[in-house]
């Protein structure tokens, strides 16, 4: 419980952090998130390769590999960015009909989470 005028205690274990301390959990903060979206990007990347083996897609065969190969790479903007280019497009080819859409849905959040963990 809280008094009026008495700091919150997580707000002062923060602030009494030091550099060290800050950039290891910035670190770790960081390496979780795009873990995450190696993760999310992975299943994507799975369900449009098998939205294209079910409607016999071939577009959504080769975006749906190329999604889970580049989830593995995230490690760099780059490849962040490519992800969410390669979500687009499967989403293009999806048309947004069916549930087979949030395949690519899943691919564009992961390269978004990807393209944040390396900006902030």
């Amino acid at each position: 419980m809280h008094y009026i005028g008495e700091p919150a205690r997580g707000l002062v274990v923060l602030s009494g952090l030091n550099r060290v301390s800050k950039w290891f959990v910035r670190g770790l903060l960081m390496q979780t998130s795009l873990e995450a979206a190696k993760i999310i990007g992975i299943v994507g990347g799975l369900v449009v390769l098998v939205s294209g083996v079910y409607f016999f897609a071939i577009s959504r065969l080769a975006l749906g590999i190329v999604a889970a190969v580049i989830s593995r790479r995230m490690t760099q903007l780059l490849w962040s960015v490519l992800m969410v280019i390669v979500g687009v497009l499967a989403y293009e080819f999806d048309s947004g009909s069916s549930l087979w859409s949030y395949g690519p849905i899943l691919v564009i959040v992961a390269g978004v989470i990807g393209i944040i963990a390396h900006v902030l």
